[in-house]
């Protein structure tokens, strides 16, 4: 064994078995299973496994440890590891379903329902490339399956090779079943949309804004300038947000609006404190009347401050497209996506703090201290957002003149969209990669 599988192991044993402490066992022995030699190894990945197993055990019950240990006690039974991938997607695992995976796949290769679970992995994962490299590598079942053309098309698009799904799209094409057809008009409106941008987007590896219109059909209102040269592309690690981001997300919105030309009658607000202290301010910048939030609320605007923090009670509907309806939050995570994509956003977080939720501070000294929750009302908050003045660093990257351009051709109208149903999905990966943090 390596001394880097045997060091990491030994500290997830030490935290579960010294410790009992869980998360600090798994954030050591995840890595493990990133390493591309352990699928091949089947001594190694049986170790890593019953570690795993132990950790599962305490964490999420013996239910899910039994799965685990059965692979580990069979890592040459392919029945068995994909059971184990399959239940670690559904878990949030996906390194370790991917590695699982991997070994059936080796041990049984070309068999359907693995390469499709393995693509799912990393798909998952954010690794689009090594889906497509998987699919390639078997041609036959590429060409007698459905998915699995459809997922070398969507992964390769999702790896910036417009080509390949433009070569499988007539095939994809064929079906009569329903299910499948809703499939390939998916990648038909996606190339659609690169069509449609080709001509003002670079859609390089990093042209944010321009492969999430492409991708979701969705418009991004702000590129981060933090680390924008040190891969995070325009996408924020963790933010703590300030009522200056609000406030320019809301102008930025603004002037998308006119671009567009479009006129809602008023702001629909959903029930959640975040949302309301948004949809107060934007009343007031926008010049909007605010409204509740209702399943049959018609035409408007629908202004969320994070998809993922909404309230339970909000009802289901606000995924769905309405005629005349446009979905707008401010935040939206891209390393754990809201169930839709919105159709626009103002920045990508992988981790956020509200403006005015607990927080914690830094002095000039570096002494951490903690902020309390600011419980001042929603009308007093709001007041605070309209009266913000953004500073120009957070424009520094991205001009409001270069948003107006590139919101002028990625309108609702042109997003090869239906006008009823379920909005597209947030990807987890894409053709612009950020570093993420764990």
């Amino acid at each position: 064994m390596s001394d880097t599988f045997s060091n990491r192991v030994a500290a997830a044993r030490e935290a579960l078995e010294e410790q009992g402490d869980t998360d600090a066992a798994f954030q050591e022995l995840r890595w493990v299973f990133y390493e591309v030699e352990l699928a091949g190894d089947p001594e190694r990945l049986a170790v890593a496994l019953t570690v795993l197993a132990g950790i599962t055990a305490q964490a999420l019950g013996e239910e899910v440890a039994a799965l685990v240990e059965t692979a580990a006690s069979n890592p040459d039974d392919p029945q068995a590891l994909y059971n184990l991938g399959y239940n670690m997607i559904e878990l949030g695992l996906p390194e370790v379903a991917t590695c699982a995976l991997v070994r059936a796949n080796t041990l049984t290769p070309g068999q359907e329902a693995i390469v499709t679970e393995l693509v799912a992995a990393l798909e998952r994962d954010g690794r689009n490339q090594t889906a497509c490299q998987i699919l390639r590598a078997a041609p036959d079942l590429c060409q007698q399956s459905f998915i699995c053309r459809y997922l070398l098309a969507f992964n390769s698009l999702m790896s910036a090779d417009l080509q390949t799904p433009r070569d499988l799209l007539p095939s994809l094409q064929q079906t009569r079943d329903a299910k499948e057809i809703h499939m390939a008009a998916r990648i038909e409106a996606m190339l659609n949309r690169a069509d449609l941008v080709q001509p003002c987007c670079a859609l390089d590896g990093r042209d944010l804004r321009g492969w999430h219109f492409v991708t979701t059909g969705g418009l991004l209102l702000h590129l981060s300038p933090h680390g924008f040269d040190e891969g995070m592309n325009g996408r924020y690690a963790y933010v703590a947000d300030t009522f200056e981001l609000c406030h320019l997300g809301l102008r930025r919105l603004e002037a998308a609006l006119e671009a567009w030309e479009e006129s809602p009658p008023w702001i629909l607000a959903p029930p959640d404190r975040d949302s309301q202290i948004l949809a107060a301010a934007a009343e007031e910048l926008l010049g909007l009347p605010v409204v509740e939030y209702t399943p049959d609320a018609g035409p408007g605007l629908v202004v969320a401050y994070d998809l993922t923090r909404i309230a339970e009670e909000t009802p289901p509907e606000i995924l769905l497209h309405s005629p005349g309806q446009l979905l707008y939050a401010h935040a939206t995570c891209w390393t754990d996506p809201p169930r839709c994509a919105p159709d626009v956003t103002a920045l990508l977080y992988q981790g956020l703090q509200t403006p005015w939720g607990e927080r914690m501070q830094v002095s000039p000294e570096g002494e951490v201290t903690g902020i309390p929750e600011d419980t001042r009302s929603v009308e007093d908050l709001a007041a605070d957002i309209v009266a913000a003045a953004p500073n120009d660093e957070l424009e520094q990257v991205d001009p409001l003149d270069r948003l107006i351009e590139a919101a002028a051709v990625m309108s609702p109208a042109a997003s090869f969209r239906n006008e009823a149903g379920r909005r597209s999905p947030l990807w987890e990966g894409g053709p612009v990669q950020s570093k993420r943090f764990v």
